[in-house]
């Protein structure tokens, strides 16, 4: 079943594109909302995979709908973390970060430490050996680590629910062989965390395409993760898989608002 459905993309740019984590008056980054038919995946007969539609759906140790959410980051991270060296057989695994995202129709909509779902196509990162090089300095300056010699890098998200379903605002994500050559932008995110405030890295915002296959996962419980790919060093592997939220057009004005969890891993093969 498709559902139409809004979804931001990059507009027109008269310089080249930027955005602040602070300043947001700084930012150049225009936006145009386009409808699009989102398929649901949850019974395809070709399921997503990781390293060819660059994400998947996959079931992991349960989270009970419910759970406070000041025990929800341990137990997420523990069953995250365990999913996803599961499935990538990385060596080794660095948790990035974590976040807890509320829909607009909660009544505690931004608060508790949450934030709002990202409603434009994006990936958090860039591309190349220059991007992942990037992210691994900062590691290695933030946590004051050493990294041994790796053959292959990767980025790992993790999403999943944290409220029953339906969703209202489910997550999208775009099948990267669908791509066009000219739909990613590299984007300059300046972060302007106080511990580190000239932090820059590079995310990727895309255009819209007519020929982009965008898909969910209907009815997600609370065992499921969906597992997509930010970079990759394996130029054989799916990376930088677009995603974004969007409006359930189908979901009843009855159901509980979205809560979910997105986490961040760096994984390294030895």
């Amino acid at each position: 079943m498709n559902l139409p459905a809004n979804i931001q993309f990059i507009g027109q740019l008269t310089e080249p594109p930027k955005l602040h984590g602070i300043t947001r008056e700084k930012d150049h980054c225009p936006l145009i909302e386009r409808q699009l038919q989102i398929s649901d995946l949850r019974d395809c007969a070709s399921p997503p995979t990781l390293d060819e539609a660059g994400f998947t759906l996959a079931q992991g140790d349960p989270l009970a709908f419910g759970t406070p959410l000041e025990t929800v980051a341990h137990k997420n991270l523990d069953q995250a973390a365990a999913l996803v060296t599961q499935i990538s057989s990385a060596t080794q695994l660095i948790h990035m970060n974590s976040v807890i995202r509320r829909s607009e129709r909660s009544p505690l909509y931004m608060q508790g430490g949450t934030t709002l779902p990202a409603r434009f196509a994006h990936s958090d990162y860039g591309a190349g050996d220059t991007e992942i090089l990037r992210w691994l300095n900062h590691i290695m300056k933030t946590d004051s680590r050493s990294l041994d010699p790796y053959q292959r890098v990767a980025m790992y998200n993790t999403w999943r629910t944290l409220t029953p379903p339906p969703a209202d605002v489910p997550l999208a994500l775009c099948d990267v062989r669908s791509l066009g050559s000219d739909d990613r932008v590299a984007v300059d995110f300046f972060e302007q965390m106080p511990e580190d405030p000239d932090w820059l890295f590079k995310m990727s915002i895309y255009r819209f395409n007519e020929c982009q296959r965008w898909g969910y996962f209907s009815g997600m419980q609370d065992d499921e993760f969906i597992l997509f790919k930010g970079f990759d060093s394996d130029p054989n592997r799916a990376a930088l898989t677009p995603h974004a939220a969007f409006t359930a057009s189908n979901c009843p004005a009855s159901a509980e608002p979205r809560t979910s969890i997105e986490s961040r891993f760096l994984a390294l093969f030895y």
